[in-house]
């Protein structure tokens, strides 16, 4: 089992993963990264796929990070079959339609970029999507029945899901992106239904947070929005156009129908509009509370006029953006960095009285960055004006993603022999690693190449049938510069079992871990660990570090300069670092979404 990273490895943003295991190959989303730094390729290294070209696509879900770059993969690969939960097409169509207008946008400025792909590449990607139901056990290559996944709830977004695939190889659990804490649009993973696997690729976007208490974020956010109301004032929300969105007009019509919100107009404007839509349409996913809802109350669950929550339409924003009577928009895009919310945000951030409240991740050179930055009388350009800043900025988190304890809850349901940690700034990746000194953690980069295997087809070890390694004490390992492993073992490579095989074809240096160790020796395997090309070592908890493994020879760049950030890209809901609003303040609550129940099995990986 093989698994090569084109994006998305020690980063949050362009996530794919090529997967070669009983001979064949599946590419596991194809993703774009929003907010592209200076001289940093918009796409993930799709040259990687030169010579290996994939024979089926699977889509964890839809945000722009995992799915921007696939109109590109399924017109380099027509005849490439093609799977995704329902709810994910359905979203897809709308953030990559929503790329397209963007980029063709940026395209008519001067030295605007070349749009990456058009409409009709969009519409032909679509269209070759098969629509999988979560739970049902299916062959993406019809022709390998011994090769079966299942599409598992990942709770994060409307349709998101995790890839449980089992294969003559072994079993392996690609998350995706995950939340474990209900969310009033969706609920959350359920942990307990977890199936095991040989090898996991989890993210790690919080591997060195945990949230604040939900509930609390929530009771803030209408509090601070109360306040604003009660001073005469406007509020403008930018969200993330999928999820974000959604998850606040649900919050101020609660605290509205408590009596703890003032009931002024609501407006939803940019992609928000289609996405509420989509997700009112795509009931069969959402919440059970919300399906009952819809059953018995037989309303909207979003824009409602009889409620007082309107969708903009295009022709009515230049009057709605002038108006200064109490009420709220909450508009794409979530950084101020494009569609309507930069237009409102310029109008509002002028006075006092207004608010401007952000709830997801900004990217640090992003306008909504600046905004939290600034202090009252800075002068920032949001869209096309140059501004004083004189509203009141806050933030609260109201993430999508697990933070580093509920993903060790997952981590240790799974019981995986070769963790792998994907989707999130080295720092987070490293923090993770060190909470599983008994597992085996790789912290790969783009372009790295990691061979798995599965603790199925792994014979045990011994010290007497294994002359490269050394049990009889402290599992130190006898390997010689450049020689693996099994080459040292009179049984052969077949006998001399690998958890992972980490490769520098540059240098030629070449590292098998072994699989089958007694549980003292998996406790400091890193005497076995062969880091290749520009990877270092992580510190890791108990003298365990992390294997740092990075890319083989160089990877090509696309030639894209950084373009304006696109909406639906979830790369992250880190909270900002830089001063935070006092609105927003407030002692951390106690994590969310964990399991009193797990202890016994977190004291086996700590």
């Amino acid at each position: 089992m093989e698994l090569t990273f084109l994006g998305g490895a020690s980063e949050v943003g362009a996530s794919c993963t090529l997967l070669h295991v009983a001979g064949h190959r599946l590419l596991i989303d194809g993703g774009m990264r929003p907010a592209a730094k200076a001289g940093q390729p918009r796409l993930p290294d799709l040259a990687l796929l030169d010579g290996a070209p994939p024979e089926a696509l699977l889509i964890t879900h839809a945000h722009i990070d995992h799915t921007g770059a696939l109109p590109l993969v399924a017109s380099r690969f027509p005849h490439l079959p093609i799977y995704a939960t329902d709810s994910t097409r359905v979203l897809t169509d709308i953030l990559l339609r929503d790329a397209v207008r963007i980029m063709e946008q940026e395209h008519l400025r001067p030295e605007g970029e070349t749009p990456l792909y058009d409409a009709a590449q969009v519409d032909a990607f679509l269209g070759r999507i098969t629509t999988v139901n979560v739970q049902q056990a299916f062959a993406p290559l019809p022709s390998v029945p011994g090769l079966t996944v299942r599409f598992l709830p990942a709770g994060h977004i409307l349709g998101a899901s995790m890839l449980f695939f089992e294969t003559p190889e072994g079993t392996l659990l690609h998350t995706g992106d995950i939340s474990v804490t209900d969310q009033r649009t969706i609920k959350g993973l359920d942990v307990q239904a977890l199936p095991q696997a040989d090898v996991m690729v989890c993210e790690g976007t919080y591997g060195n947070r945990t949230h604040t208490n939900r509930k609390e974020e929530e009771r803030k956010l209408a509090e601070t929005v109360q306040s604003v109301l009660a001073r005469g004032g406007r509020i403008l929300c930018p969200a993330f156009a999928v999820g974000r969105a959604q998850e606040v007009v649900l919050i101020l019509k609660a605290y509205r129908a408590s009596g703890q919100v003032s009931t002024v107009p609501i407006y939803l404007d940019g992609m928000v509009r289609s996405v509420c839509t989509a997700y009112h349409l795509q009931a069969h996913d959402l919440h059970p509370n919300l399906q009952r809802y819809l059953k018995n109350a037989r309303r909207p669950l979003f824009a409602d006029p009889d409620l007082q929550i309107f969708a903009v339409r295009s022709q009515d924003r230049a009057t709605l953006v002038r108006r200064t009577d109490p009420m709220i928009v909450i508009s794409s895009s979530g950084m101020l960095t494009g569609g309507a919310s930069p237009l409102y945000a310029a109008e509002i951030a002028t006075r006092p009285q207004d608010g401007t409240l952000f709830t997801g991740y900004q990217d640090e050179e992003s306008p909504g960055a600046a905004l939290l930055r600034a202090q009252t009388g800075d002068v920032l350009r949001l869209g096309e004006q140059s501004i004083s800043l004189a509203c009141q900025v806050a933030r609260y988190n109201l993430s999508g993603h697990a933070d580093a304890e509920q993903i060790v809850h997952v981590v240790t349901k799974v019981n995986p022999r070769h963790l792998i940690l994907v989707h999130g700034a080295p720092e987070s990746l490293e923090a993770l690693a060190r909470r599983f000194p008994r597992l085996h953690v790789d912290i790969p980069e783009v372009g790295s190449r990691l061979v798995c295997t599965a603790r199925s087809s792994v014979r045990p070890l011994s010290a007497r049938s294994c002359a490269a390694l050394d049990l009889s004490g402290t599992g130190t390992a006898l390997l010689r510069e450049g020689i693996p492993a099994s080459a040292a073992c009179p049984g052969g490579a077949d006998a001399c079992g690998s958890i992972g095989l980490l490769q520098d074809r540059a240098r030629g240096r070449t590292a098998h871990l072994p699989a089958a160790l007694p549980e003292r020796d998996r406790a400091a395997p890193s005497h076995l660990a062969v880091t290749s090309g520009l990877g270092g070592v992580g510190a890791g908890a108990e003298g365990r570090p992390a294997n740092r493994t990075a890319a083989h020879g160089t990877a090509r760049r696309d030639g894209h300069p950084r373009g304006r950030a696109m909406e639906g890209g979830d790369a992250s809901d880190e909270p900002h670092t830089a001063r935070p609003s006092p609105a927003a303040g407030g002692p951390a609550g106690a994590p969310s979404g964990g399991d009193p129940s797990e202890p016994a099995r977190l004291a086996k990986l700590a």
